[in-house]
């Protein structure tokens, strides 16, 4: 069993297009150094895989109770996926005796972030490419 800190935030209000670029940045650091890099991001999903990160790291403290380990032990994967999307109408200048209008859409996203032990971090990265009911066997 590899011991993981888990984290997801829901319908952030941010393009998953932006999110992935902050994503790219921490995945495969170590927790206080992914930290660190967070804090002088300037980009606005920084804000909110900070938070993730830190929950995640609490998650992980509290399952592993004594044995928990030093941040710098700490690697870190976050994933960015496709949140609902808002579709607002607005009204246009097309022919207007059809009255015309617009579709302008709001992209959400859906941020995950994983906090494993360096030692388990090969046995994990194969654990997470394993369908969803072979993974939950592996992790815990």
């Amino acid at each position: 069993m590899i011991l993981v800190g888990k984290a997801h935030l829901r319908r952030v209000r941010i393009s998953p297009k932006k999110a992935k670029l902050v994503a790219d940045i921490i995945r495969g650091m170590d927790a206080k150094t992914a930290m660190e890099t967070l804090q002088f991001t300037r980009k606005r999903p920084a804000v909110y895989f900070l938070k993730a990160l830190k929950s995640a790291i609490a998650s992980y403290r509290e399952k592993a109770g004594a044995d928990a380990v030093d941040l710098e032990d700490l690697m870190v994967f976050a994933k960015v996926d496709k949140g609902p999307q808002w579709k607002i109408l607005k009204p246009a200048v097309k022919p207007m005796r059809f009255g015309g209008y617009a579709t302008f859409t709001r992209r959400t996203s859906h941020l995950t972030v994983h906090v494993v032990e360096k030692k388990d971090w090969e046995a994990y990265k194969e654990a997470i490419k394993l369908p969803y009911n072979r993974r939950k066997e592996v992790l815990k």
